[in-house]
């Protein structure tokens, strides 16, 4: 099995920046895992609501200490990155404060969402040279970066997948990308289940421990649902290859798959609107022990519908917990909770 380890496909979709010492595996102090946006994205002038996966080393955390803002503030031309650091830092002109209670926060896209992160003319700003359109990411869309800062001054970065238009298409091709691009669907974790070193093997579901000898090796295999790879009216899938003209019955009101989807995007390289796979990260984080790599996944020209994260046992028994967090790279994204104890071998 090949599985496909990712170092930062998805930087913006979720980062809680660890400090240099610290395994990004491991919970020892109040981090956001993820940020769910519901939906996944929306066009400017449409509300969103976002949730986080607020946890800290006892288990899941109730939000009572995060300070939710949208970011306001362009990119600078000559700053790296994707998030102005005038809002990394919270300047008061380059954030805007959400409407939030915990875990969970609304945010109403600014009717200038694409001027000032996607496609169309940016904003003049008096004094300064006119700036530029914002380059597309490579699944060609576009975000709105959300800034959460939590109690201990350290800072999580979301994103809300935008609804743009396309830069150097032309209108035919706009057209076609219209017809063909269908909003997207989060992913979901299908079946997860734990292979022990002697073979033998848990599956992990909600309200049940996974069972774990001390200092033991596990294997965690995590999937999700499969995803036409090819369109077919009648699949149940409004897929890249589909509208409501060619396939009614799947495209009138658009179905989405809940794995790794086909989507149309302009391709500016090849001048034309082209079919892409979606790909598949898995973020593995726990209080208890560590994991060999905090995330893997599938690259979009992989078929595969599972990756495995390697849990290693601390030495002595306890209890903890494991979540597992999917993400696609449309800004889509599940997760699972799941109690862990480790006993004496």
């Amino acid at each position: 099995m090949r599985t496909l380890v990712v170092i930062a496909t998805l930087a913006l979709a979720i980062a809680c920046v660890p400090r240099l010492d610290e395994d990004p595996s491991v919970v020892r102090r109040e981090r956001v895992l993820a940020v769910r946006v519901d939906p996944p994205e929306a066009a400017p002038g449409a509300s969103v609501v976002l949730t986080a996966l607020d946890v800290d080393p006892a288990g899941p955390a109730d939000g009572s200490g995060l300070d939710w803002a949208a970011c306001t503030a362009r990119l600078p031309l000559a700053e790296p990155g994707p998030v102005a650091r005038a809002c990394v830092r919270g300047d008061a002109d380059a954030i805007a404060p959400l409407t939030s209670a915990g875990t969970s926060a609304t945010l109403t896209l600014s009717a200038d969402a694409c001027r000032l992160y996607g496609p169309d003319p940016p904003p003049a700003t008096a004094g300064q040279p006119s700036g530029r359109p914002v380059d597309p990411d490579a699944t060609g869309g576009y975000a709105q970066p959300i800034r959460i800062a939590l109690a201990d001054g350290s800072i999580a970065l979301a994103s809300v997948r935008l609804t743009c238009g396309v830069a150097g298409a032309t209108r035919a091709q706009a057209a076609e990308l219209r017809r063909r691009y269908h909003p997207n669907t989060h992913p979901t974790l299908s079946a997860v289940s734990a292979v022990f070193e002697d073979g033998s093997f848990q599956d992990v579901v909600d309200g049940v421990p996974l069972q774990v000898p001390a200092g033991a090796r596990v294997v965690l295999h995590a999937g999700w649902p499969t995803c036409p790879t090819s369109d077919a009216c009648g699949d149940g899938v409004c897929g890249a290859d589909e509208d409501r003209t060619s396939c009614a019955g799947d495209c009138v009101t658009p179905t989405g798959c809940a794995g790794a989807e086909r989507f149309a995007r302009f391709d500016p390289e090849a001048g034309a609107v082209v079919a892409q796979r979606e790909s598949i990260v898995i973020s593995w984080s726990t209080t208890i022990g560590h994991f060999l790599a905090p995330r893997t996944g599938r690259a979009g020209t992989d078929t595969a519908t599972e990756a495995e994260g390697t849990f290693v046992a601390p030495a002595e028994p306890g209890s903890g917990w494991i979540w597992l967090v999917i993400r696609d790279d449309r800004g889509g994204v599940s997760s699972q909770a799941t109690r862990i104890v480790v006993a004496a071998p």
